[in-house]
Formats: C-alpha cells, structure tokens, sequence
C-alpha cells in the first residue's frame, strides 16, 4: 500500500505495478495507513487524512468506507493496531496532542491522553505502546494504550518520523 497527495494505491506484484483504490481524493489527503496485524484473514487496512477521517476497507484495500468523520480535532498524524486486534479491536489514533482510544475496530473513540505536542508516532506489543511527541517526548502506556505516562523526563525530541517494534524490542 502507499498513501500519496492523491489517494491510496495498491500493488499486488511487490511493488512492480502500482493500481489506485476507490480511495481517491481531491480535497483531503491520507496522512497514515495501518494494516492489520491478521491482514492474511481480515484483509483489513485503515487510511487516516489530514482533516481528520477515518477510512476502512475490509477486502484488502480495494474498496473503502468512511468509518469517523473527525474523530477528534486536527489530523490523524498516526495509527496502531494492536497485535491482537483480531480478538479485542483495540487501536489507537494520534490526532493533535491527542491519543485516542477504539476497542471496537473504530466505531466509536475515547481520550486516553491529552497533553501538549502533537502525537506523532505510535508503536508497540501487546501491552507496552510507545507515542512519540513533537517536542514533549516520548509517552508510555503499559495497559495497551489506556493510560499514559512520560517515558523519560531527560528524552526529548523536536519530532518522530517513525517508532518501530523490531525483534520483541521497541
């Protein structure tokens, strides 16, 4: 999948062809794809834009429906899935200085933490997730995602192109 000014596009042969999905847009653009850990059964993969909605396909990227309109205020910068989404729904959506929490597959949101800078990457296990924020640093929950702590008082960073879980290791 790639996520260009234009839409999102699919390619089916590693990369050697390149197809546009039904998500094809001339006013917002998509910020962030997310695909689901048991993408080979759910076929499931979400497209987050710059205003701030929320797109799901459920056929592998093929097809698209809009899940939330402005899940909150600002744009989704970053999405997680947990690892077992597949049996308990759980993600979390970075949009502004918010970390937003959906334990059922994105049908409805909750604030987990609210604070300053913007969130602009998450990653994580199952239980420890990591949210990298522009210039506060790095936030951790341990409950997957529900409460939100700082990581370290002496880490800071002015931004965070990417977060990754690597071998069992954040």
């Amino acid at each position: 999948f790639a996520a260009t000014t234009l839409g999102v596009h699919i390619s089916v042969n590693g990369g050697r062809a390149w197809r546009d999905t039904e998500l094809m847009m001339d006013d917002d653009t998509v910020s962030v794809l997310a695909v689901s850990p048991a993408f080979g059964s759910d076929r499931t993969v979400y497209a987050g834009t710059e205003k701030g909605d929320l797109y799901r396909s459920t056929d592998g990227g093929r097809t698209w429906e809009l899940l939330a309109t402005e899940i909150a205020e600002g744009p989704i910068n970053c999405l997680w899935l947990s690892p077992d989404y597949a049996e308990n729904g759980r993600m979390l959506a970075g949009i502004g200085s918010r970390i937003m929490l959906s334990n059922d597959r994105g049908e409805s949101w909750q604030v987990a933490y609210e604070g300053a800078g913007s969130v602009l990457s998450l990653a994580g296990d199952r239980n420890v997730v990591l949210a990298g924020l522009y210039d506060a640093g790095l936030f951790k929950s341990e409950d997957g995602g529900a409460t939100w702590r700082p990581a370290s008082k002496t880490f800071s960073a002015r931004g965070f192109a990417r977060l990754i879980v690597a071998d069992g290791s954040l």
